[in-house]
């Protein structure tokens, strides 16, 4: 019962990772990604169709070393711990974190050594207490700790397995409310999560178990550098899955950021603001060419699909924002009229190659579009 309630204190306390939130954006292992990317990840992966018998073998494991312990398991146990961190750097989800970089990063607590020190300590448990000097207490009371943290490292990827499986239930329920709604700007979207928690269901779930929705998280305020800039932002140490992927999901809706679902291919996009796109840009395999193009086209689909407005395709958006720029740049005086020229010209030419390089317009295009790029162009081509 000591080492059950040890391994249980091991896997509450989790093994903590932090993330920096800003704004718009979340940073984590030196990355950074829009607010609501995990939730845009989870929707459209198939993680919650997967064979997850390893779970349930990595579970069966830790309750029988619990319960007795025994070197063959133990080091079944470890080939299980590498199996269930592969499973999950399959995904996204969990590259983003740096799962993938975890994949063998426990063996060195199952050398002989360590085996014959838990097997000890596990002797001592069930066995009178006895005396012993104080460098083999020593290392029998850092191998306990190593041990428990072991087993409570299966449970807190089991855990990790059930919060994704959560998470998306969570996500497309979410999601198809704010869509019957039509919910596109922030009000709308508080207003939609309103009526998504006053749904019957949810109310129970959220009356009897009020934890399903509840994050426990640390927050400290820090200063980082944003284009020459101090910002003060939040870093946020998390201890389990669910609420890292919970924070993300609802900093996100905070900031205006949503999922749709595309009306051709049925998969999600993220959507940053209230502009009405209802096609991805995603290039559709059956077709070759993104849905956006699709919906364009009756001709490829012999039928005709709701139209979208230029104004709220995403490329149209930037290339809006930065013409605005150019434009207010050019008032102020800072950029004389031939390289606004050059550089109203470059932006054009950026968007135009987006309506049939469907490669550049994902890869390339929006690097093309960054503002000091495009005035760096177009003084090189004034010169």
């Amino acid at each position: 019962m000591e080492l059950k309630n040890n391994v249980n204190n091991h896997l509450n306390k989790g093994f903590p990772f932090s993330v920096i939130f800003k704004n718009k954006s979340f940073i984590v292992a030196d990355n950074e990604y829009p607010l609501g990317y995990t939730a845009f990840l989870t929707a459209n992966c198939d993680f919650r169709f997967a064979d997850k018998k390893v779970f349930e073998e990595l579970y069966r494991l830790v309750e029988s070393l619990i319960n007795k312990f025994d070197r063959d398991v133990l080091l079944e146990y470890r080939d299980k711990l590498n199996e269930a961190l592969s499973f999950f750097c399959k995904y996204e989800l969990f590259i983003l974190l740096g799962w993938d970089k975890k994949i063998g990063k426990k063996d060195k607590y199952f050398t002989s050594e360590m085996v014959d020190l838990y097997e000890d300590y596990n002797h001592i448990l069930t066995s009178e207490p006895e005396m012993l000097d104080l460098e083999r207490a020593e290392k029998l009371a850092y191998a306990s700790i190593d041990y428990e943290s072991l087993l409570g490292y299966g449970l807190y990827l089991c855990a990790a397995n059930e919060a994704v499986d959560y998470y998306y239930s969570l996500v497309f329920h979410l999601t198809r409310e704010i869509m019957k709604n039509n919910a596109r700007t922030k009000h709308a979207l508080a207003s939609s999560y309103k009526a998504f928690l006053n749904d019957e269901v949810m109310k129970y779930v959220h009356d009897y178990t009020p934890s399903t929705l509840r994050s426990e998280i640390t927050s400290v305020p820090i200063v980082t550098n944003s284009d020459g800039n101090n910002i003060l932002v939040r870093k946020m140490f998390f201890s389990s899955l669910k609420d890292y992927l919970l924070t993300d999901l609802f900093e996100g809706l905070s900031a205006g950021h949503y999922i749709w679902q595309c009306k051709i291919c049925d998969r999600y996009f993220l959507m940053k603001s209230a502009h009405k796109q209802i096609y991805c840009s995603e290039v559709n395999p059956k077709y070759g060419v993104p849905c956006s193009y699709v919906a364009k086209h009756p001709e490829i689909t012999k039928e005709k699909m709701p139209s979208q407005k230029k104004s709220d395709s995403p490329y149209y958006l930037l290339w809006k924002k930065r013409a605005d720029s150019i434009r207010k740049n050019k008032s102020l005086g800072k950029y004389d009229e031939i390289v606004s020229a050059k550089a109203k010209a470059l932006i054009d030419e950026y968007f135009d190659r987006t309506k049939y390089d469907f490669e550049y317009a994902k890869n390339e295009y929006e690097k093309d579009m960054e503002l000091k790029r495009v005035y760096e162009r177009a003084m090189d081509i004034s010169t």
